[in-house]
């Protein structure tokens, strides 16, 4: 069984050049351990979290010819690593695509036993940012994006019950105030419709996310988005502390308040630590180089050395070429303090963390 692809082998190899690492045969039985587990994810992003098949089955754009962008890690950055993403979503020409897209996120967690996930969705990056950047000539409408989601979402929990999804919105950094009004209003809509509940009356988008470049010139902006939807009852959660500096990071957290931080190890490097709830991607911070140190050296292994309870989340594993098992045996790999009872702790913390606990609670029942 090959357990990591060969971007990240060479990561566990040059820990190997250094120090011990666990052997290939150990890496392998924990793989298959974890793989079985029942578990909760907090932090990937719906659209690089589908098989390569569903993208390889629409009308590819003609940016595609030279390579799938699932074929460009390494990144010499995370620009690089963002262009890629834009140019996988330009495949995106319907709403039924759209429909497609979730249902199939739904489906990409049943072989990895992922009972319950959330996941960001991006709405704005098919509307806002298409007519902004002219990414696509599809150009959506922001609610009638945002509805083709959930119609997704439902068709793919329908087909596979025992497996949950909640969505937190991708409201983004770069978005302006013309347009932090319009999704405003349209989740308040939402939240007067049937279509954006479960069958029990439960919400399916939970929180909403500040994703996108966290070099951000209008916090005061977010910070009135972020009071107003917070008073629609939507949980936050930003990136941040990933691509900006530990300043600009901290006054993003301590500005806005979030209810959990994706990656934050900028700040953790300089002492400063969101402890309530934060999720960390080492794998994908080393893939795309924004964190430049030695595999080892990542501030998250630290935390589970010191048992900070922070989750693990496997980001955009279509694009860099992993999944959430293969995040934790990463760290297994180089990591000998990381044990069975370590990730039953960090699954265990997770599940306190999750914004939507009743229905978390209910599918691992």
């Amino acid at each position: 069984m090959t357990v990591f692809s060969q971007l990240i082998q060479s990561f566990v190899d040059d820990v190997g050049s250094r120090r011990k690492v666990r052997s290939a045969a150990s890496i392998e039985k924990f793989h298959s351990w974890v793989q079985a587990q029942p578990k909760v994810e907090t932090h990937v992003h719906l659209e690089a979290g589908v098989a390569p098949g569903f993208y390889e089955s629409l009308n590819r754009p003609n940016t595609w010819s030279s390579s799938y962008p699932w074929q460009r890690a390494p990144f010499a950055n995370l620009r690089e690593f963002i262009m890629a993403w834009v140019d996988l979503s330009r495949s995106i020409r319907t709403p039924s695509d759209v429909e497609a897209l979730a249902e199939s996120f739904v489906a990409s967690r049943v072989p990895q036993n992922i009972r319950y996930t959330e996941a960001y969705f991006s709405p704005a990056d098919l509307s806002f940012m298409r007519r902004r950047f002219q990414i696509a000539p599809e150009i959506f409408d922001f609610s009638e994006v945002l509805h083709a989601y959930v119609r997704g979402l439902k068709r793919g929990l329908a087909a596979h019950p025992g497996f949950e999804v909640r969505l937190v919105m991708d409201a983004l950094w770069p978005s302006t105030a013309d347009e932090r009004l319009e999704m405003k209003t349209v989740l308040r809509q939402s939240l007067e419709s049937n279509d954006f509940f479960d069958a029990q009356g439960r919400p399916l988008i939970v929180a909403i996310g500040l994703g996108g470049s966290e070099s951000h010139h209008d916090l005061e902006g977010h910070r009135e988005f972020v009071n107003d939807v917070r008073a629609l009852g939507f949980k936050i959660d930003i990136h941040s502390g990933e691509g900006n500096t530990v300043e600009m990071h901290r006054t993003s957290v301590e500005t806005l308040s979030p209810d959990r931080v994706a990656h934050g190890f900028v700040g953790v490097q300089s002492g400063y630590l969101f402890g309530s709830n934060v999720v960390m991607c080492p794998l994908s911070n080393l893939l795309l180089k924004t964190f430049s140190g030695r595999a080892e050296d990542h501030p998250a292994f630290r935390l589970l050395r010191e048992d900070v309870p922070i989750l693990i989340g496997s980001d955009d594993p279509l694009l860099l070429g992993h999944d959430l098992s293969a995040e934790f045996s990463f760290i297994y790999a180089i990591e000998e303090s990381f044990d069975e009872s370590k990730f039953l702790q960090i699954q265990e913390n997770t599940r306190k963390r999750v914004f939507a606990p009743g229905v978390c609670e209910q599918v691992l029942s």
